[in-house]
């Protein structure tokens, strides 16, 4: 028993990683992150008619989400073979301090893979009862009437939570539009962008969301978040103003 902890412990100090290696290795898969990222972006613009393009959609999802914490355990691998003394107890130490955020951190990568934790989408937990506005690596924030409401995932499990299609809480929509003229020499994502910046009716916590259709390039779908429900119709109203016949998709 104790021939196999030496090999063990002879195998471990034999098996050192550099800090150029560190860094090589640390740059290799922050590149590949962001690409994933840039991808996913891309592609979520686009709204896709086949099953190939909404499983591609998908994939790069779920690829996104285990891919984070694969990476960290490879750079904390890594980073312990350097010196695996030293920055093993480091390691160790900085873990145990930040146990409740790690455990919050993972318990949201499995939630996650339920896509109902999407934006839009309306969820309950105890007694806030609103609409996803953001998903963030630690928590979600609800909005609701009252206004911008965290909550962390340890506490949605703890709680508990509930997806829910009633209409009780409005203000995200999903529009598209139809420009009613051409305009020579202009991009619609680039203009249309430009001119929500001067509505007042948008809740800019959330960034409206530009999708192109492949099959009609004329045509956007956006979704939008704004202020409060009765705004619906102002907001449509100006973007007939600006050119575009708009109809609501769903909220």
């Amino acid at each position: 028993m104790e021939s196999k902890i030496e090999n063990i412990y002879t195998f471990i100090m034999n098996s050192r990683v550099s800090w150029p290696g560190f860094f090589v290795a640390l740059i290799a898969i922050l590149l590949l992150y962001f690409f994933l990222k840039f991808l996913q972006k891309s592609l979520n613009q686009i709204q896709f008619r086949t099953k190939a393009g909404r499983r591609l959609q998908s994939g790069i999802y779920y690829l996104l989400l285990v891919y984070e914490p694969l990476a960290a355990i490879v750079l904390a691998n890594l980073f312990i073979l350097i010196h695996p003394l030293i920055h093993g107890l480091t390691l160790g130490v900085v873990f145990l301090l930040g146990f409740r955020h790690v455990r919050n951190y993972l318990t949201g990568k499995l939630m996650r893979l339920d896509k109902n934790f999407s934006l839009g989408n309306k969820l309950r937990s105890g007694p806030v009862n609103g609409i996803i506005a953001h998903v963030g690596r630690f928590g979600v924030y609800i909005q609701t009437r009252e206004g911008r409401h965290f909550i962390t995932y340890l506490h949605l499990m703890q709680q508990g939570y509930t997806f829910t299609p009633s209409d009780d809480v409005g203000g995200f929509y999903h529009l598209q539009l139809t420009p009613k003229q051409q305009f020579p020499h202009i991009s619609h994502r680039v203009r249309l962008m430009d001119l929500l910046t001067t509505a007042p009716y948008l809740d800019w916590k959330y960034k409206p969301e530009l999708i192109t259709l492949p099959d009609h390039p004329d045509e956007l779908q956006i979704k939008v978040l704004v202020k409060e429900e009765i705004h619906l119709s102002e907001l449509i109203a100006l973007m007939e103003e600006w050119g575009y016949s708009t109809r609501i998709i769903k909220n």
